[in-house]
């Protein structure tokens, strides 16, 4: 019930509203945590297409594993970057924002990008999402200055005016009927939102939190079909007027 009430909260207060100039149909392909099998299988589909997706990454599990596969190696970063993908914040080490004090978290967000900037000598992260989605006011008002947008795993279409600072976001899971999404990607075309989804490891035998390939190929085929443009989370944000903080 705390957990429920502090997504409550976050989703309700320290809004960064903020309208596109020109309403169109958008669709943004993310991945958490960054498994290999994301850039490799994941990243090849987007760009057989022509399009790019968003990574976010932890930098302190760069090379090790987890339920999700083998995470990203420093040579994944660096050819995702140069292919023109995104690769964005996820606090250094996966922290949950229910398990530490706001002012930790974000320390822990500024760490991955210090270590993500020393790694590709240029630029910085200018998107983060909130590992496990658990996502505090408190942490939600510490960081959103820091990045462009923060991505949440609350589902829905993110309409204008659309909250800058908690993006909602849908899963692309194998576990889940793949009709629900194409409903949400038609839906997403008729209002002219802004759909962001993400996925972990793209595989034969996914985990819990992944998809095949397959299933994966039939997303995008519906995105594309839905006449959205499929575009990474910095690239659809520069579509958006100045915003306020409130």
């Amino acid at each position: 019930m705390l957990a429920k009430l502090q997504k409550i909260l976050a989703a309700g207060f320290a809004k960064r509203p903020a309208r596109r100039v020109s309403p169109k149909p958008l669709i943004s392909f993310t991945f958490d945590d960054f498994p290999r099998s994301a850039w490799t299988a994941g990243g090849a589909m987007l760009m057989a297409r022509g399009k790019k997706g968003t990574y976010y990454g932890c930098m302190g599990l760069m090379g090790s594993s987890s339920e999700v596969g083998s995470l990203f190696t420093q040579d994944d970063v660096r050819e995702l970057h140069s292919a023109g993908h995104e690769l964005a914040c996820h606090t250094i080490n996966h922290t949950s924002g229910f398990s530490v004090s706001a002012k930790d978290f974000a320390e822990s967000c500024e760490k991955n990008r210090r270590q993500a900037t020393s790694l590709l000598d240029e630029g910085s992260l200018r998107n983060m999402s909130f590992p496990f989605g658990h996502v505090t006011l408190a942490a939600k008002r510490m960081v959103r200055a820091s990045y462009d947008t923060c991505r949440s795993t609350e589902p829905g279409i993110n309409v204008d005016p659309v909250d800058l600072s908690f993006l909602r976001a849908n899963p692309i899971y194998s576990r889940f009927d793949i009709q629900g999404l194409k409903h949400l990607i038609r839906d997403n075309a008729r209002v002219n939102g802004w759909l962001v989804l993400y996925t972990h490891d793209v595989t034969e035998s996914p985990s819990p939190y992944g998809c095949t390939a397959g299933y994966f190929h039939q997303v995008l085929d519906s995105a594309l079909e839905s006449g959205a443009e499929v575009v990474t989370i910095r690239d659809a944000f520069v579509q958006f007027r100045d915003t306020a903080i409130v």
